[in-house]
This record gives structure tokens, sequence and C-alpha cells, in this order.
């Protein structure tokens, strides 16, 4: 079966949303379980049917109205679709007589900053790709209806749903979805990410990775680190140990521990169209580099010891000679750039500045240099695909 969206047609995503449910047997309740309610920020397509000046895509304000010509403001927040038809028929009949309303959803409002929660994202070859209101996308049927539905570049066979929770992965075949397979519905829950992959040559890589995104593979010549690469390196908050790659919905066996740590090559596996790289977070990891005894990973434990610069800097066995800790600097990932602080550890140890001893988080990188540090080099250290690079194959005390 092949499923054509287009893009911005008034309805489809209703239209679509009923198709499924007579393609697959299911009740209507089945395909919207809670009856949509508008709220600040959700885009509606209003059809006053033989009246064009009056049909058009529309976003509720965040006083809760919806602009329509010569009309104005019309209140529709926390209203359900029959509700809103009716409070826009009444409100044209100043000036249409006996008007012919339909109102549909287009697209629920984007999450507000730090609030998460109730949400889930769909990524890849759909629509509409973004977040969506988890009311509206509990299933993988309800989230790709009301994303407008698969391109027609999608890989349908090999989706695939990661969890927020558990930072795991679950293939998931949208086309035995659509042939009635209903085993193949995964339910959602907040913080889920539904990725449609691409069916032509090229990666999908996701997660803690500077520049999220589509990767073009060159046949057979590309593998794991390029993609990475290519993907702008990890973010200071990525666990690269835990990189996993799925092809076909199916996880793909290499050793990356061994390709990262121990610099395996055989492990750099070649990479194929349509495979998904998943960068996870780090959830208690820091890294210690630089003239440190004993630089390389390592865990905060369940009580958050090391809690601070210095008391990672002796868990890594102390400064080793000739280390500057005049010079410390932290990095932390702050949005989808890192930020370097300049610490000055020998106030703290000398003269009790506990304002140089920063509390750590989850992620920090702390690197201690040699005399007479390069700065430059410092920053090209802390960041991107060298950082990668530096923990993994180089000489952590020739940085």
């Amino acid at each position: 079966m092949i499923w054509r969206v287009t893009r911005g047609a008034p309805g489809m995503c209703r239209l679509i949303s009923l198709l499924l449910a007579f393609v697959l047997g299911l009740p209507p309740a089945l395909v919207h379980p809670q009856e949509y309610v508008a709220r600040a920020g959700d885009e509606l397509d209003v059809l006053v049917v033989g009246e064009p000046d009056f049909s058009r895509q529309v976003t509720v304000s965040t006083e809760g109205t919806i602009f329509l010509p010569l009309v104005g403001g019309v209140k529709v927040i926390g209203m359900t679709i029959p509700q809103m038809q009716d409070q826009v028929k009444q409100a044209l009949l100043k000036f249409v007589k006996e008007p012919k309303v339909i109102v549909t959803f287009r697209q629920a409002a984007a999450p507000q900053a730090g609030l998460g929660g109730d949400v889930v994202y769909i990524l890849g070859q759909v629509a509409r790709p973004g977040p969506y209101d988890l009311r509206l996308g509990a299933t993988v049927l309800q989230l790709l209806s009301v994303s407008g539905g698969p391109t027609d570049r999608a890989a349908l066979s090999r989706a695939l749903v990661i969890r927020k929770v558990g930072v795991s992965a679950k293939p998931v075949n949208i086309e035995k979805l659509m042939g009635g397979d209903l085993s193949q519905n995964e339910p959602l829950r907040a913080g889920d990410v539904l990725i449609v992959p691409d069916n032509t040559a090229r990666v999908l890589a996701v997660g803690e990775v500077a520049k999220p995104g589509y990767v073009t593979l060159i046949t057979g010549q590309d593998r794991i680190l390029d993609v990475i690469v290519q993907a702008g390196g990890p973010t200071l908050k990525a666990d690269p140990i835990k990189i996993s790659i799925m092809r076909n919905g199916q996880p793909v066996k290499a050793n990356l521990d061994a390709l990262l740590r121990l610099g395996d090559a055989t492990q750099n596996v070649e990479m194929q169209p349509g495979d998904i790289v998943y960068m996870p977070e780090t959830t208690d990891r820091l890294l210690v580099l630089g003239a440190v005894v004993k630089p390389g990973i390592y865990t905060m434990d369940a009580a958050g010891y090391p809690s601070h610069v210095m008391d990672a800097i002796m868990l890594a066995g102390g400064p080793a000679d000739p280390a500057s800790m005049k010079d410390v600097s932290l990095a932390r990932q702050n949005g989808e750039t890192p930020t370097v602080t300049h610490l000055n550890l020998w106030d703290f140890m000398r003269g009790g500045k506990l304002d140089q001893n920063v509390p750590l988080k989850a992620g920090d990188v702390i690197y201690v240099p040699h005399q007479n540090p390069n700065i430059g080099n410092i920053l090209n250290i802390l960041t991107g695909l060298s950082l990668l690079r530096f923990i993994f194959f180089g000489n952590a005390n020739n940085p």
C-alpha cells in the first residue's frame, strides 16, 4: 500500500484518521480516544463552504481566540471541534447567510520550553515532523495521523520508537500496521520519539549529536565514525559508548565499546541506506582529561560523588606533573553548544576560594592543562568530534 499525503490539504489529518480506522477495522474511539479541545498555539483549518474569503489556516492565540476577516477574534479555547464550528457559524451570521463551517485540527501547539512532560515526537519522513501533544498521539497510529502521515520517501518497514525512559529502542513496521497488524501499533509515553527513516541512500543520526538529521552516504565507504563526523560530533551530554545502530528495525551487531575505547577498526561498521544511528544522553558520566594521573571516564555514584571539580580530579589520581591548576577548564553542554568555564583551583587549594571548586553535573568534562596551556587547543579538545577522538584514541597526557 502506498500512502501519499499532500502537505497542507485542509482536513487531511482527520481524513487519514478515518481512513486508517476503516482499513484497520477500528472504531473511531480508538483513533481519538480523548476528544480534542483547542488550546493556545494549536493550528486549525477553518473552511466556510462557498466562502473562500473566510476560509483559512488559523492559530489559537494566547487569549484563546482565532482571527477571521471582518469577524475579528472568535473565542475557541477549551472547545471541541463541534463547539468551535458552532461558535464560528454564529459569528459569521452577520456576514454570511446560513454559513456551513468545517473546522479541522492541523497541529498541536509546540511544547513550551522546560515543560517536556506531555509531549511525544515524530521525526523523519512524515508530512509534519515535530512535537505533538501526547493526547493526540498516544499510539504510533495516532501520531502518524496527526503528523499528516508518511511521505513517499518513507521506509515504512524500518520505523523505530526510541524511549526516553530506559533509553531503549523498539522497531515498528508501519507497512505491516497499514496492512492491519495491530501488534505494530505501539503505545507511546511522554518523551518518546517515533522515527520514520528515509528510503534513499541516507542515514539518520539522532540524539546527542551537534547536527541531528540525515547524512548522505558514499556507498561502500561511509562507516559509523564517518556518520558521527558528518553529524557534527557528539555533544558534551552524549554517551558514545552506548551508541546504537538500527538496520531494518533490528540492532546491528558491533562492539562499539571496543571501537571507541580500544580503537578496534573492525568494529567501525559500514553503514547502509536507511540505517538509524542513535547517540544517547549520559546519565551519570564525567570526563577528566589532561594532566591527571588517570585521565578517563568516571561515573557519579548514587550519593552524587564526585560532587565538585576537585573531587573528580582526585578520583582521577590527582594532578600530574607539570599540571597547571590555575587554568582548569570545565565544559558543560548549554543548549546546542558547550560553554567552557575557566577555574583557578590553586586559589581553592591554597586560599580556600570555594567559588572555584564548582559543583558538577552529569556530562561535565574537566580538563587539567599542562604548564603554559594553549587555550585554543583546550577549546578544540572540549568540543565536538575532537572530544570523542581525544577520549578514546588520543594520548591523554599529551593533548
